[in-house]
């Protein structure tokens, strides 16, 4: 995900795993470390999270970026969505923020992967 995505999220306190030097975590061990560290949501663009972890026995919230990229142009229109959700999101729970198709903008060759 974008890093500007944090900055895009207002009323809310984020950061990155990359920011904090957690990225090579893998999921449960992210999860038990978002516990340990007392954070409740996690913001994550891969939509089969929900079901490879049990997020009840984490006790975090997970907000789901559902998108057809997760280019900076898709994802940063949803800043305001997502800061909602994560506003709003139960621990244990899943809200997945979509991305409207017919409103995103077209990717250019400078997308690409």
């Amino acid at each position: 995900m974008p890093r500007q995505l944090a900055v895009a999220i207002q009323d809310s306190e984020v950061t990155t795993v990359q920011r904090l030097g957690r990225q090579g975590l893998r999921n449960g061990d992210l999860l038990q470390w978002m516990v340990d560290e007392e954070i409740g949501v996690l913001v994550t663009p891969d939509r089969d999270f929900e079901y490879r972890q049990d997020l009840g026995r984490f006790g975090a919230g997970l907000v789901a970026l559902v998108s057809r990229s997760n280019s900076r142009h898709v994802l940063l229109p949803l800043g305001e969505q997502i800061a909602v959700a994560i506003a709003t999101v139960e621990p244990g729970t899943v809200v997945d923020v979509r991305a409207n198709a017919a409103s995103a903008p077209a990717l250019s060759d400078s997308d690409a992967i």
